[in-house]
């Protein structure tokens, strides 16, 4: 699949108590120089690094558990620039954003360019044991 064939969708994963697995994004837009709509429905392949989430003691204990929806900004070096928490428990929150502020992507282009893209990142947190 073609990341300019702009395949769009929300695209995430789950956190459970006791491990951790990386979510993925969904391109909304960005300012300046950008990804057309739906690019980063490709982002998992264009990620080079990412950092589970820890499953936060205090959440466990509380039976805390659900979606962190973050708006992202990867910048034109593939780096997190920017996250702002759109959703979610402030406890789950403050793990989902220690880990995904440490994510690298290979930089996006357009015309062979590297540009700044906005995102929207979904970090499931999943209390129990599930059996895959």
């Amino acid at each position: 699949m073609d990341c300019r064939s702009h395949a769009a969708g929300a695209l995430s994963s789950g956190v459970r108590a006791g491990g951790a697995a990386a979510a993925r994004p969904e391109e909304d837009g960005a300012e300046g120089a950008r990804a057309p709509q739906g690019f980063l429905g490709c982002a998992e392949g264009l990620k080079i690094h990412d950092e589970a989430p820890v499953y936060p003691v205090e959440a466990k204990a509380k039976g805390i558990h659900g979606n962190v929806v973050l708006k992202a900004t990867i910048d034109t070096t593939g780096k997190m620039s920017e996250l702002k928490l759109i959703k979610g428990d402030p406890v789950l929150a403050k793990a989902a954003i220690e880990a995904v502020k440490k994510w690298r992507y290979r930089p996006y282009l357009l015309d062979g360019q590297p540009v700044t893209v906005e995102t929207t990142i979904v970090v499931r947190f999943v209390l129990g044991n599930s059996r895959s």
